[in-house]
């Protein structure tokens, strides 16, 4: 398999090549669809190269279209436009142009591309990056009416000269040959080696044959244009469109009546097993969808009407359904429904497009990339594989369906990521909108999940504190953990995984939360290579993420909902247990809590709650009472402690009396039993300076403990969080090589 990717809004259409064994395409029934015509760039008033977006930016006579060279760009979500004096950039989704270089020392033509300058560009075509026997960095060749042919390379200009005599309109790949359309009756072939380099005496010579018409207008015309395919080579004069096989030999022509200045073949094809591409040209004033077969040619109208005599200024009218075109020099077809034409006349760049159905989606709870540094190279990864799963799913090839990737956004209230699906009205059905809005894009997830593991930064706290069963209410909290990470960090586009459970020796007795952040805080480059960022750990080590969640988590609740229980030492000597015992103690107080509002609830007449929250619960998950830790109160100007606790009780489980009334009631008999029986074992043990001695030692060591020594000797621990990178041994985010088919069928940022 084989993917590049992207695609088309409204102002803007984009493209994506995949090679894939698939199936049919489904029945669909389509929308009534019409070929509308918009400006993409440049405008009739400019007296000079403009950089911007549509109706600020000024292209002098925009002439050839070609593919984006840039491996950054596996999408192609950039156009590359030939001027007199410039070769631009043209960003297809927000129509932005830009300069990439043209106007360099007088009369350099090779070297560093900031160094040289063009004369006018005539033609232009891409190598891709991938492409057999090309440079793995991609190659864009092009001519300018004189006998070089000239190609970028990693940013550096180089030429070689062709033939003698002859000047060069047109350049078109086939394979690993390049084909250059001449002044004369002939066309050059040249061999593309590994590297790109062509050298152009090596390249031979396809004469035209077998038609006088076309020898006489070939010498005289200024106007060329052509393109080579498996059937052969065809070419336009400014007059009909010409067809000869490969060799040379003359096969047919259209007839009178429409004078074609371009022809192109379609980048990519309606079908997803790509194997047919359409074969477009144009007249000056129309786009037209061409058909080859036998010795004949046939041409249907896409776009535009056809005149013999046009006005630049008067006939050059957007519109979503009828528009009108003068002047066409060259065009661009994405396939028969996306199509950029320029039109030097007027300083224009143009698009023929079928107008989209706009889908939102929205992926819940899941922060992608969009923000950070390296967004420009990771989110278009990611949406081109995105843009797979949605043509997988539809049975639609691209650009007819796909993500408009200049209107992703996060939103960062909710940490949802939103993005809307162009759907072509030629393919539009209610089937095809119900299976885009149902895509659940597990192979793109389980990638951004990848994308995220090359930070390995985690918080750990207690499961028995966190409302585990409302969304809302754990976003709160791992947002806190989120602004604290930021703060220390001085980065506000940090985010956290979803909390999820932390099983150690086969209980879930910690949640887990993981950064999701910039791949800097994770590895750092310097001259001996990649190494770990040791500050991001050392920063993170300086919250004090346990007090932040707390506080959070009383937040969160309403406050009738929040029950603080203070144990007096002289009443309660909670202060002379062991550490395990002050486990077990916490867990005696939490059945007598939990029995007390059953008790409550059952003596309490029904009524109806407030369900208005439902939505907010997770699916499958039992709401249960929050219980910290025991926590040590000192008395100020006395050698004791009382003791604390706190419990949360889900407004969703008790909601027909007051908890506070209930829980005051409680008879705590239970646990004074339970500290009888602990303090006689204790005695026992050892005697009363012994007694002391680790009543001491205890709270020492519950005042420094980490979550460390909760992992490696307690069941049910109190909460405690700790930055630390995850132990190889225990669970983390995984790839689609690592996971089940249960789990790949889970948002990994959502374990």
């Amino acid at each position: 398999m084989q993917l590049c990717a992207r695609r088309v809004s409204v102002a803007a259409v984009g493209l994506l090549c995949v090679i894939i064994t698939v199936s049919a395409l489904s029945a669909t029934v389509a929308r009534a669809f019409d070929h509308g015509g918009i400006t993409v760039a440049g405008g009739p008033e400019g007296v000079d190269d403009v950089e911007g977006p549509v109706g600020t930016s000024r292209i002098m006579n925009p002439f050839p279209i070609c593919a984006n060279v840039d491996p950054t760009d596996p999408s192609g979500t950039m156009l590359l436009i030939g001027g007199a004096s410039y070769f631009f950039t043209l960003n297809r989704f927000t129509t932005y142009l830009g300069f990439w270089f043209g106007k360099g020392k007088h009369n350099v033509n090779s070297g560093p591309i900031e160094s040289v300058q063009l004369k006018g560009l005539y033609g232009c075509a891409t190598l891709p990056p991938s492409s057999s026997g090309s440079s793995t960095t991609g190659t864009v060749y092009y001519v300018q009416h004189d006998g070089y042919l000239y190609w970028v390379t990693n940013n550096v200009v180089s030429m070689t000269p062709v033939g003698s005599g002859v000047n060069l309109f047109d350049v078109s790949i086939r394979n690993d040959d390049l084909y250059l359309l001449t002044s004369s009756n002939a066309v050059y072939q040249c061999s593309i080696p590994a590297g790109g380099v062509v050298t152009g005496s090596a390249c031979s010579v396809i004469v035209l044959t077998g038609s006088q018409d076309y020898i006489g207008l070939s010498k005289s015309t200024r106007f060329k244009g052509f393109v080579v395919t498996a059937q052969g080579i065809f070419i336009t004069l400014n007059s009909k469109l010409y067809w000869f096989a490969l060799n040379g030999a003359f096969i047919g022509a259209t007839l009178d009546g429409v004078r074609f200045v371009d022809v192109k073949l379609s980048h990519y094809s309606d079908t997803l097993t790509g194997e047919t591409r359409d074969l477009v040209a144009a007249s000056t004033s129309a786009v037209y969808s061409i058909t080859a077969s036998g010795t004949s040619i046939t041409y249907t109208l896409i776009a535009g009407t056809e005149k013999q005599e046009c006005n630049p200024v008067l006939d050059n009218v957007d519109s979503p359904t009828n528009p009108t075109f003068c002047g066409i020099t060259r065009i661009y077809p994405l396939n028969r429904d996306s199509v950029y034409v320029t039109i030097s006349t007027t300083g224009t760049v143009r698009a023929v497009v079928v107008a989209n159905t706009t889908i939102s989606n929205t992926i819940a709870r899941t922060p992608f990339p969009v923000k950070f540094e390296d967004s420009a190279s990771a989110m278009p990864l990611m949406l081109g594989s995105m843009d797979l799963e949605l043509m997988l799913g539809c049975d639609i090839a691209f650009p007819n369906v796909a993500i408009d990737p200049a209107s992703v956004a996060l939103n960062d209230m909710t940490w949802d990521t939103t993005f809307p699906v162009h759907l072509s009205n030629r393919f539009f059905s209610d089937a095809a909108k119900a299976t885009i809005t149902s895509t659940t894009f597990m192979r793109s997830l389980h990638m951004l999940g990848g994308y995220y593991n090359r930070t390995n930064q985690f918080v750990f706290g207690d499961w028995n504190v966190l409302p585990m069963c409302r969304q809302s209410k754990m976003l709160s909290i791992e947002r806190a953990i989120a602004d604290n990470a930021r703060a220390v960090l001085k980065y506000e586009h940090i985010y956290t995984s979803n909390a999820y459970k932390f099983t150690v020796n086969g209980q879930p007795n910690l949640t887990l939360v993981k950064l999701l952040m910039p791949s800097a805080f994770g590895t750092l480059w310097d001259r001996t290579g990649f190494v770990e960022n040791q500050t991001t750990p050392s920063l993170l080590m300086t919250v004090d993420f346990t007090a932040a969640i707390l506080a959070t988590v009383r937040e969160a609740y309403q406050p009738d909902h929040v029950y603080d229980q203070i144990f007096l030492s002289d009443q309660y000597p909670l202060h002379i247990l062991t550490e395990a015992q002050q486990q077990e103690a916490r867990w005696v107080i939490y059945d007598i809590v939990t029995k007390q509002l059953l008790r409550c609830a059952q003596d309490t007449p029904a009524s109806s709650s407030d369900s208005s929250e439902d939505g907010d619960l997770v699916p499958g998950c039992v709401p249960r009472v929050g219980i910290t830790n025991l926590t040590e109160i000192p008395v100020i100007g006395l050698p004791i402690v009382n003791y604390g606790i706190t419990f949360f009780v889900p407004e969703e489980m008790y909601y027909n009396f007051q908890i506070k009334s209930c829980l005051d009631q409680i008879d705590w008999k239970d646990l004074l039993d339970y500290l009888e029986i602990a303090l006689r074992t204790n005695t026992r043990k050892c005697d009363t300076g012994c007694i002391v001695g680790i009543a001491v030692v205890c709270a020492v060591v519950a005042a420094i403990l980490v979550v460390v020594v909760v992992i490696l000797t307690s069941k049910r621990r109190r909460l405690a969080t700790v930055v630390a990178p995850a132990a190889t041994s225990e669970p983390k985010f995984i790839s689609t090589l690592d996971v089940t088919s249960e789990e790949s069928s889970r948002n990994p940022l959502h374990r």
